[in-house]
Protein backbone atom coordinates (compact mmCIF):
# COMPACT_ATOMS: atom_id res chain seq x y z
CA UNK A 1 0.00 0.00 0.00
CA UNK A 2 1.76 3.39 -1.05
CA UNK A 3 1.77 6.09 1.66
CA UNK A 4 -1.30 8.59 2.09
CA UNK A 5 -0.19 12.29 0.86
CA UNK A 6 -1.33 15.05 2.90
CA UNK A 7 -1.02 18.65 1.39
CA UNK A 8 -0.90 21.28 3.45
CA UNK A 9 -0.24 25.19 2.61
CA UNK A 10 3.23 26.74 3.94
CA UNK A 11 2.19 29.34 6.30
CA UNK A 12 5.22 31.33 7.56
CA UNK A 13 8.20 32.48 5.43
CA UNK A 14 10.66 30.61 8.22
CA UNK A 15 8.72 27.39 8.16
CA UNK A 16 11.91 25.92 6.73
CA UNK A 17 14.85 27.17 4.24
CA UNK A 18 12.70 27.32 1.11
CA UNK A 19 9.08 28.62 1.99
CA UNK A 20 7.87 28.64 -1.59
CA UNK A 21 7.57 24.63 -1.37
CA UNK A 22 4.04 22.99 -0.52
CA UNK A 23 4.07 20.89 2.82
CA UNK A 24 3.50 17.07 2.48
CA UNK A 25 2.52 15.00 5.60
CA UNK A 26 3.12 11.13 5.12
CA UNK A 27 1.58 8.62 7.02
CA UNK A 28 3.34 5.15 8.19
CA UNK A 29 2.09 2.93 5.78
CA UNK A 30 4.77 1.08 4.18
CA UNK A 31 6.48 1.61 0.52
CA UNK A 32 5.67 -1.68 -1.23
CA UNK A 33 5.81 -0.41 -4.98
CA UNK A 34 8.43 1.82 -6.83
CA UNK A 35 7.63 5.89 -5.84
CA UNK A 36 8.46 9.25 -6.56
CA UNK A 37 8.31 12.16 -4.44
CA UNK A 38 8.17 15.31 -6.21
CA UNK A 39 10.28 18.60 -4.62
CA UNK A 40 8.33 19.30 -0.83
CA UNK A 41 8.47 19.30 2.36
CA UNK A 42 7.74 16.33 3.53
CA UNK A 43 6.52 15.71 7.28
CA UNK A 44 7.22 12.25 9.01
CA UNK A 45 6.03 11.71 12.90
CA UNK A 46 6.34 8.04 12.33
CA UNK A 47 8.42 4.71 10.89
CA UNK A 48 7.64 4.32 7.42
CA UNK A 49 10.06 1.44 5.69
CA UNK A 50 10.40 0.78 2.20
CA UNK A 51 10.29 -2.90 1.27
CA UNK A 52 10.00 -5.30 -1.32
CA UNK A 53 12.10 -3.99 -3.71
CA UNK A 54 10.51 -0.85 -4.26
CA UNK A 55 12.37 2.52 -4.68
CA UNK A 56 11.71 5.86 -3.05
CA UNK A 57 13.17 8.07 -5.10
CA UNK A 58 13.24 11.65 -4.16
CA UNK A 59 13.83 14.34 -5.93
CA UNK A 60 16.49 17.33 -5.58
CA UNK A 61 15.68 19.89 -2.91
CA UNK A 62 13.34 18.18 -1.16
CA UNK A 63 13.10 18.23 2.73
CA UNK A 64 12.20 15.69 5.27
CA UNK A 65 11.33 17.14 8.78
CA UNK A 66 10.79 14.16 11.04
CA UNK A 67 9.21 13.74 14.29
CA UNK A 68 10.81 12.52 17.29
CA UNK A 69 9.50 8.95 16.14
CA UNK A 70 10.10 9.17 12.86
CA UNK A 71 12.44 7.21 10.72
CA UNK A 72 12.88 5.97 7.48
CA UNK A 73 14.22 2.46 6.64
CA UNK A 74 14.72 -0.22 3.88
CA UNK A 75 14.42 -4.15 4.26
CA UNK A 76 13.77 -6.74 1.76
CA UNK A 77 15.34 -5.00 -1.00
CA UNK A 78 13.90 -1.89 -0.60
CA UNK A 79 16.14 1.11 -1.74
CA UNK A 80 15.96 4.92 -1.52
CA UNK A 81 17.41 7.08 -4.05
CA UNK A 82 18.22 10.20 -2.59
CA UNK A 83 20.12 12.00 -5.93
CA UNK A 84 20.72 15.99 -4.79
CA UNK A 85 22.80 18.40 -6.61
CA UNK A 86 25.34 20.45 -5.68
CA UNK A 87 23.53 23.76 -5.58
CA UNK A 88 19.80 21.66 -4.51
CA UNK A 89 20.70 18.96 -1.88
CA UNK A 90 18.33 16.75 -0.07
CA UNK A 91 17.93 17.40 4.06
CA UNK A 92 16.95 15.10 6.14
CA UNK A 93 16.26 17.04 9.67
CA UNK A 94 13.90 17.55 12.67
CA UNK A 95 11.44 19.06 13.13
CA UNK A 96 13.07 20.91 16.12
CA UNK A 97 16.45 22.07 15.31
CA UNK A 98 17.92 20.11 18.07
CA UNK A 99 20.19 16.87 18.79
CA UNK A 100 18.45 13.65 19.40
CA UNK A 101 14.93 15.07 17.73
CA UNK A 102 14.49 12.18 14.98
CA UNK A 103 15.73 8.68 14.93
CA UNK A 104 17.64 8.46 11.83
CA UNK A 105 17.55 6.48 8.34
CA UNK A 106 18.11 3.04 8.75
CA UNK A 107 19.57 0.97 5.36
CA UNK A 108 18.88 -2.88 5.72
CA UNK A 109 18.62 -4.13 2.82
CA UNK A 110 21.37 -4.99 -0.11
CA UNK A 111 19.72 -3.11 -3.06
CA UNK A 112 22.08 -1.86 -5.50
CA UNK A 113 19.92 1.43 -5.83
CA UNK A 114 20.02 3.32 -2.47
CA UNK A 115 22.00 6.22 -3.00
CA UNK A 116 22.46 9.56 -0.87
CA UNK A 117 24.44 12.39 -2.73
CA UNK A 118 24.64 15.86 -1.92
CA UNK A 119 22.06 15.04 1.33
CA UNK A 120 22.20 16.98 4.07
CA UNK A 121 21.73 14.81 7.61
CA UNK A 122 21.03 16.97 10.54
CA UNK A 123 19.92 16.30 14.50
CA UNK A 124 19.33 12.52 13.97
CA UNK A 125 19.98 9.60 15.78
CA UNK A 126 20.39 8.74 19.72
CA UNK A 127 23.28 8.46 22.01
CA UNK A 128 23.09 4.86 22.82
CA UNK A 129 25.32 2.41 20.85
CA UNK A 130 22.86 -0.73 22.20
CA UNK A 131 20.39 0.68 20.18
CA UNK A 132 19.83 0.53 15.96
CA UNK A 133 19.17 4.77 16.45
CA UNK A 134 22.70 5.22 17.23
CA UNK A 135 23.00 6.99 14.00
CA UNK A 136 22.04 9.49 11.80
CA UNK A 137 22.65 7.05 8.51
CA UNK A 138 22.56 3.28 9.65
CA UNK A 139 24.27 1.12 7.00
CA UNK A 140 23.90 -2.63 8.37
CA UNK A 141 22.62 -4.76 11.07
CA UNK A 142 23.30 -4.83 15.06
CA UNK A 143 23.04 -8.94 14.95
CA UNK A 144 24.87 -9.59 18.44
CA UNK A 145 28.82 -9.32 19.68
CA UNK A 146 29.58 -13.36 17.99
CA UNK A 147 27.71 -12.70 15.09
CA UNK A 148 30.47 -12.46 12.04
CA UNK A 149 28.39 -12.17 8.95
CA UNK A 150 24.42 -10.78 8.67
CA UNK A 151 22.91 -11.82 5.74
CA UNK A 152 20.81 -8.97 3.49
CA UNK A 153 22.64 -6.31 6.03
CA UNK A 154 22.61 -3.05 4.34
CA UNK A 155 24.35 -1.39 0.91
CA UNK A 156 24.36 2.20 -0.21
CA UNK A 157 26.56 4.66 -2.10
CA UNK A 158 27.39 8.00 0.16
CA UNK A 159 28.62 10.71 -1.36
CA UNK A 160 29.06 14.42 -0.87
CA UNK A 161 26.94 14.70 1.85
CA UNK A 162 27.03 16.38 5.41
CA UNK A 163 26.57 14.82 9.00
CA UNK A 164 25.65 17.58 11.86
CA UNK A 165 24.35 17.66 14.93
CA UNK A 166 24.15 13.88 15.59
CA UNK A 167 23.47 12.91 19.37
CA UNK A 168 25.38 9.77 18.50
CA UNK A 169 27.72 9.31 15.10
CA UNK A 170 27.11 10.96 11.89
CA UNK A 171 27.23 7.36 10.29
CA UNK A 172 27.27 3.87 11.76
CA UNK A 173 28.48 1.36 9.60
CA UNK A 174 27.65 -1.93 10.97
CA UNK A 175 28.20 -5.64 10.92
CA UNK A 176 28.18 -6.18 7.22
CA UNK A 177 27.62 -3.42 6.00
CA UNK A 178 28.82 -2.24 2.66
CA UNK A 179 29.29 1.34 1.77
CA UNK A 180 29.51 1.08 -2.41
CA UNK A 181 31.25 4.75 -2.36
CA UNK A 182 32.17 6.80 0.38
CA UNK A 183 33.92 9.94 -0.46
CA UNK A 184 33.16 13.75 -0.27
CA UNK A 185 31.37 13.77 2.63
CA UNK A 186 31.93 16.13 5.97
CA UNK A 187 31.29 15.30 9.45
CA UNK A 188 30.50 18.57 11.94
CA UNK A 189 29.16 18.46 15.96
CA UNK A 190 28.26 14.90 15.69
CA UNK A 191 29.32 12.92 19.30
CA UNK A 192 31.12 10.86 16.77
CA UNK A 193 31.81 11.40 12.99
CA UNK A 194 31.34 7.75 12.43
CA UNK A 195 31.24 4.67 14.22
CA UNK A 196 31.97 1.12 12.76
CA UNK A 197 32.50 -2.10 13.87
CA UNK A 198 35.83 -3.43 13.75
CA UNK A 199 35.39 -6.09 10.88
CA UNK A 200 34.44 -3.24 8.51
CA UNK A 201 37.05 -0.79 9.49
CA UNK A 202 39.05 -0.80 6.18
CA UNK A 203 35.61 0.95 4.48
CA UNK A 204 35.88 3.96 6.00
CA UNK A 205 38.42 5.56 3.91
CA UNK A 206 40.66 9.20 2.98
CA UNK A 207 38.49 11.32 0.64
CA UNK A 208 35.91 12.61 3.79
CA UNK A 209 36.58 15.02 6.05
CA UNK A 210 35.88 13.73 9.51
CA UNK A 211 37.58 16.66 11.69
CA UNK A 212 35.05 19.15 10.97
CA UNK A 213 34.36 20.16 14.56
CA UNK A 214 36.83 19.57 17.92
CA UNK A 215 37.70 16.17 19.78
CA UNK A 216 35.82 14.45 16.46
CA UNK A 217 36.79 10.84 16.41
CA UNK A 218 36.10 7.44 14.50
CA UNK A 219 34.57 5.25 16.91
CA UNK A 220 35.22 1.43 16.91
CA UNK A 221 32.86 -0.78 17.90
CA UNK A 222 33.42 -4.18 19.24
CA UNK A 223 33.30 -7.61 16.75
CA UNK A 224 36.02 -9.38 15.38
CA UNK A 225 37.14 -9.44 12.06
CA UNK A 226 37.54 -13.02 9.66
CA UNK A 227 38.71 -11.29 6.22
CA UNK A 228 42.23 -8.96 5.97
CA UNK A 229 42.22 -5.25 6.40
CA UNK A 230 43.53 -2.07 6.66
CA UNK A 231 43.21 0.93 8.87
CA UNK A 232 43.19 3.96 7.03
CA UNK A 233 45.21 7.44 7.93
CA UNK A 234 42.26 9.44 8.61
CA UNK A 235 42.22 13.32 9.46
CA UNK A 236 41.09 12.20 13.04
CA UNK A 237 42.19 9.59 15.08
CA UNK A 238 40.37 6.20 15.70
CA UNK A 239 38.92 5.86 19.17
CA UNK A 240 38.81 2.14 20.08
CA UNK A 241 35.92 1.99 22.89
CA UNK A 242 32.24 0.07 22.52
CA UNK A 243 30.57 0.27 25.80
CA UNK A 244 27.91 -1.71 25.08
CA UNK A 245 26.15 -4.22 27.56
CA UNK A 246 26.84 -7.20 25.80
CA UNK A 247 30.28 -6.62 25.04
CA UNK A 248 32.37 -8.53 28.20
CA UNK A 249 36.21 -7.23 28.66
CA UNK A 250 36.07 -4.71 25.77
CA UNK A 251 39.10 -6.23 23.99
CA UNK A 252 39.62 -6.38 20.40
CA UNK A 253 41.38 -8.78 18.72
CA UNK A 254 42.93 -10.00 15.49
CA UNK A 255 43.02 -13.32 15.31
CA UNK A 256 42.72 -16.45 13.07
CA UNK A 257 45.23 -16.01 10.68
CA UNK A 258 43.78 -12.16 9.78
CA UNK A 259 46.13 -9.56 8.63
CA UNK A 260 45.67 -5.74 9.99
CA UNK A 261 48.16 -3.07 8.46
CA UNK A 262 47.56 -0.04 9.83
CA UNK A 263 48.52 3.23 6.87
CA UNK A 264 51.31 5.68 7.79
CA UNK A 265 50.07 8.62 9.93
CA UNK A 266 46.95 6.74 11.28
CA UNK A 267 46.21 7.39 15.38
CA UNK A 268 44.80 4.49 16.94
CA UNK A 269 43.68 6.01 20.58
CA UNK A 270 42.10 3.59 23.24
CA UNK A 271 39.12 3.77 26.02
CA UNK A 272 40.10 2.90 29.42
CA UNK A 273 41.92 -0.64 30.07
CA UNK A 274 41.22 -1.60 26.25
CA UNK A 275 43.58 -3.92 25.26
CA UNK A 276 44.31 -4.97 21.16
CA UNK A 277 45.57 -9.09 20.98
CA UNK A 278 46.71 -10.29 18.06
CA UNK A 279 46.36 -13.89 18.33
CA UNK A 280 46.62 -17.40 16.77
CA UNK A 281 48.55 -16.35 13.53
CA UNK A 282 46.69 -13.29 13.75
CA UNK A 283 49.32 -10.29 12.53
CA UNK A 284 49.41 -6.85 12.93
CA UNK A 285 51.87 -4.37 10.35
CA UNK A 286 51.82 -0.84 11.72
CA UNK A 287 55.34 0.08 9.79
CA UNK A 288 55.05 4.42 9.54
CA UNK A 289 57.53 6.16 8.56
CA UNK A 290 60.18 9.17 9.28
CA UNK A 291 57.74 11.61 9.22
CA UNK A 292 54.13 9.49 9.28
CA UNK A 293 54.34 7.84 12.51
CA UNK A 294 51.81 5.15 13.56
CA UNK A 295 50.44 6.31 17.03
CA UNK A 296 48.72 3.86 19.70
CA UNK A 297 47.38 6.23 22.46
CA UNK A 298 44.93 6.81 25.14
CA UNK A 299 41.78 8.92 23.88
CA UNK A 300 43.00 10.87 27.70
CA UNK A 301 46.77 11.06 28.17
CA UNK A 302 47.10 9.92 31.45
CA UNK A 303 49.39 7.39 32.23
CA UNK A 304 47.59 3.83 32.19
CA UNK A 305 44.95 4.92 30.58
CA UNK A 306 44.53 2.02 28.10
CA UNK A 307 45.85 -1.75 28.20
CA UNK A 308 48.57 -2.79 25.96
CA UNK A 309 49.15 -4.54 22.78
CA UNK A 310 49.38 -8.11 23.73
CA UNK A 311 51.11 -10.50 21.18
CA UNK A 312 50.10 -13.94 21.82
CA UNK A 313 51.09 -17.33 19.78
CA UNK A 314 51.45 -15.53 16.69
CA UNK A 315 54.52 -16.63 14.70
CA UNK A 316 53.51 -14.12 11.63
CA UNK A 317 56.94 -12.12 10.05
CA UNK A 318 54.08 -9.71 9.34
CA UNK A 319 54.12 -8.47 13.22
CA UNK A 320 55.81 -5.23 13.05
CA UNK A 321 56.11 -2.31 14.79
CA UNK A 322 58.26 0.61 12.93
CA UNK A 323 58.66 4.45 13.42
CA UNK A 324 55.49 3.90 16.05
CA UNK A 325 54.78 5.53 19.26
CA UNK A 326 52.92 3.49 21.72
CA UNK A 327 51.97 5.92 24.81
CA UNK A 328 49.88 5.90 28.26
CA UNK A 329 48.99 2.54 28.50
CA UNK A 330 50.06 -0.60 30.60
CA UNK A 331 47.19 -0.07 32.96
CA UNK A 332 45.60 -3.28 32.43
CA UNK A 333 47.55 -6.63 31.07
CA UNK A 334 45.07 -9.52 29.13
CA UNK A 335 47.66 -12.21 30.79
CA UNK A 336 47.06 -11.12 34.56
CA UNK A 337 50.25 -14.35 35.31
CA UNK A 338 52.37 -12.39 32.76
CA UNK A 339 54.61 -9.79 33.49
CA UNK A 340 52.78 -7.03 32.79
CA UNK A 341 53.84 -4.33 29.61
CA UNK A 342 52.65 -1.76 27.20
CA UNK A 343 53.47 -4.27 24.68
CA UNK A 344 53.83 -7.72 25.22
CA UNK A 345 54.49 -11.19 23.57
CA UNK A 346 53.98 -14.38 24.89
CA UNK A 347 54.00 -17.52 23.29
CA UNK A 348 52.24 -20.68 24.77
CA UNK A 349 52.67 -24.05 22.77
CA UNK A 350 54.18 -22.08 20.04
CA UNK A 351 56.47 -19.35 18.81
CA UNK A 352 55.51 -15.52 18.71
CA UNK A 353 57.41 -13.97 16.10
CA UNK A 354 57.66 -9.50 16.83
CA UNK A 355 59.70 -7.18 15.13
CA UNK A 356 60.00 -3.42 16.63
CA UNK A 357 62.42 -0.76 14.79
CA UNK A 358 62.53 2.74 15.74
CA UNK A 359 59.84 3.47 18.06
CA UNK A 360 58.99 5.04 20.99
CA UNK A 361 57.20 3.94 24.59
CA UNK A 362 56.13 6.06 26.87
CA UNK A 363 54.17 7.44 29.89
CA UNK A 364 53.60 3.76 30.86
CA UNK A 365 52.29 2.39 33.95
CA UNK A 366 54.72 -0.78 33.56
CA UNK A 367 56.87 -2.45 31.50
CA UNK A 368 57.61 -0.92 28.13
CA UNK A 369 58.59 -4.41 26.70
CA UNK A 370 57.51 -7.36 28.50
CA UNK A 371 58.42 -10.67 26.87
CA UNK A 372 57.96 -13.96 27.86
CA UNK A 373 60.84 -16.69 28.48
CA UNK A 374 59.11 -19.15 26.08
CA UNK A 375 60.17 -19.34 22.84
CA UNK A 376 60.88 -16.25 20.92
CA UNK A 377 61.68 -15.24 17.13
CA UNK A 378 61.97 -11.10 17.69
CA UNK A 379 63.90 -8.37 16.74
CA UNK A 380 63.96 -4.88 18.52
CA UNK A 381 66.27 -1.91 17.11
CA UNK A 382 66.38 1.96 17.74
CA UNK A 383 63.70 1.55 20.45
CA UNK A 384 63.54 4.76 22.98
CA UNK A 385 61.45 4.05 26.18
CA UNK A 386 60.79 6.57 28.59
CA UNK A 387 58.74 7.69 31.71
CA UNK A 388 58.16 3.92 32.33
CA UNK A 389 57.16 2.93 35.90
CA UNK A 390 59.09 0.15 35.37
CA UNK A 391 62.28 -0.70 32.56
CA UNK A 392 62.05 -3.06 30.22
CA UNK A 393 61.21 -6.90 30.88
CA UNK A 394 62.60 -9.09 27.87
CA UNK A 395 64.58 -12.25 27.07
CA UNK A 396 65.73 -11.49 23.90
CA UNK A 397 69.12 -8.97 23.55
CA UNK A 398 68.27 -5.69 22.25
CA UNK A 399 70.94 -4.05 19.61
CA UNK A 400 73.09 -1.11 21.34
CA UNK A 401 71.20 1.65 19.61
CA UNK A 402 68.25 1.48 22.00
CA UNK A 403 68.49 4.24 24.69
CA UNK A 404 66.65 4.08 27.82
CA UNK A 405 66.45 7.35 29.83
CA UNK A 406 63.80 8.48 32.04
CA UNK A 407 63.16 4.83 33.57
CA UNK A 408 61.34 4.61 37.16
CA UNK A 409 62.62 1.64 39.07
CA UNK A 410 65.58 -0.82 37.10
CA UNK A 411 67.63 0.60 34.64
CA UNK A 412 67.12 -2.41 33.19
CA UNK A 413 65.68 -5.91 33.45
CA UNK A 414 66.16 -9.38 32.32
CA UNK A 415 62.94 -12.13 32.88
Amino acid sequence: MLPLLILVASCSDDEDDNPTLQEVTLDCNSITADRILDRAVYLVDCPITITNDAVLTIAAGSVFKFGSNGYLRTTDGGAINALGTADDKITFTGRQAVTNSWKGIKIFSNSPNTVFIYCNFEYGGVDDNDHEDYGQLVIGKYGNYTSYVIEDAGRARVSNCSFEGGAGPGLLLAKSGVLTDFTGNTFADNKYAVSVFFSEIEQITVGNTYGGSADSYVQVLLNRPTDDFTINALDVPYYFFDPCSFCGTGNYFIEDGVACTVAPGATLAFGPDRVLVISESGSLNAVGTATQKITFTGKQKTVGYWGQLYFINTNSSLNRLEHCIVEYCGGRQYSSGFPPGSICAEAVNRQTTLTINNSTIRNSASNGISIWISSQTSTFNGISATNCSNSTAIKTAFEASNTFTDLVGENFKCK
